[in-house]
């Protein structure tokens, strides 16, 4: 606690600072708490507008959090404008207390550009022996409970035990990643850890998968699913929050419920095995996902979008 306010008081002097020696319009801050805070500090200071991008289910979380509620509310109600990465987020930043005509839900944007589904990906493949004509099912984020990485793996146990010959590879670091190689070993070799994988190269990993499930049990803006989606990947995601939205059921990926974890694990491996049986429409799934996330989710409306809000903050 005692780090995180320091951090928002050195982070603001350090934005007045770079203030006096070469002026700012505005302030841009992503995420409610630290920088958000530090940025409603500096703004008062100079009379800078701000602008907050809450980025998921940190201000969910945080705002459960008995003395951090008062300075989260203190803070986006300082802002101009406070844009939500998704639908599920605008309750939270009402209660806030921000008049709705400050808030703003703009989804995640994805450079669809640089996940063009050129090349196979066969030399990450060949990291863990695995051939070209090998299905590849992967999960791709933060390995915790709320990403459902827990869920992942328990759907590849079972479709394992009910002897579909296909790889898993787990794309991403976090909190319980010993727990889930202690556990991926009842499953065996067909499970492989990437570790942590720089953004540059994520890409090239989409590239060597054929299927990517995004279990999360909570989910505001969902930027591995519009990777995955700008990759042409058939992907499999749980009816939850922004994937809802991102996610067409059946025209441009496959959206499963998320209920008792017994339940949800069975709905997830269930779509996983119509993908394995139906080629065309694993095809079909994943050439629609690149269509809908170059079009509904490109860098361009994004931009323009954000210069619009941008303005609108300074008036």
């Amino acid at each position: 606690r005692f780090r995180y306010k320091l951090y928002a008081l050195r982070a603001a002097r350090r934005a007045l600072r770079l203030h006096r020696r070469d002026p700012f319009d505005l302030i841009h801050a992503h995420q409610e708490y630290p920088a958000g805070t530090a940025g409603a500090l500096a703004g008062l200071r100079a009379g800078i507008p701000l602008l907050i991008t809450c980025h998921g289910s940190s201000l969910l979380l945080n705002r459960e959090v008995n003395w951090l509620r008062p300075v989260l509310d203190w803070t986006l109600r300082r802002a101009e404008r406070v844009v939500g990465v998704g639908e599920t987020l605008r309750g939270a930043i009402r209660a806030a207390g921000v008049p709705d005509g400050r808030i703003e839900i703009l989804p995640n944007f994805v450079d669809a550009e640089r996940f063009r589904p050129d090349g196979s990906g066969g030399d990450i493949r060949a990291r863990w022996g695995w051939g070209e004509r090998e299905t590849v099912v992967a999960f791709l984020g933060r390995l915790d409970p709320v990403k459902g990485a827990d869920l992942f793996l328990e759907m590849a146990r079972r479709l394992h035990a009910g002897g579909a010959d296909l790889k898993y590879l787990i794309i991403g670091t976090g909190a319980a990643e010993g727990e889930l190689r202690r556990r991926a070993q009842e499953i065996g070799s067909e499970v492989a850890f990437a570790g942590s994988v720089a953004s540059d190269k994520v890409p090239a990993y989409l590239r060597a998968v054929d299927i990517v499930v995004v279990p999360s049990r909570r989910e505001a803006g969902g930027i591995s699913c519009l990777e995955a989606m700008a990759a042409g990947k058939a992907v499999v995601a749980s009816r939850v929050g922004g994937l809802s939205a991102a996610v067409r059921d059946g025209e441009s990926g496959l959206l499963v419920e998320v209920g008792a974890e017994a339940e949800t694990v069975s709905a997830l491996a269930g779509a996983v095995r119509r993908l394995i049986g139906d080629p065309a429409l694993r095809r079909r799934l994943g050439e629609a996902a690149r269509r809908e996330a170059s079009v509904r989710f490109g860098r361009g409306p994004y931009l323009d979008r954000l210069e619009t809000l941008y303005r609108e903050a300074r008036r």
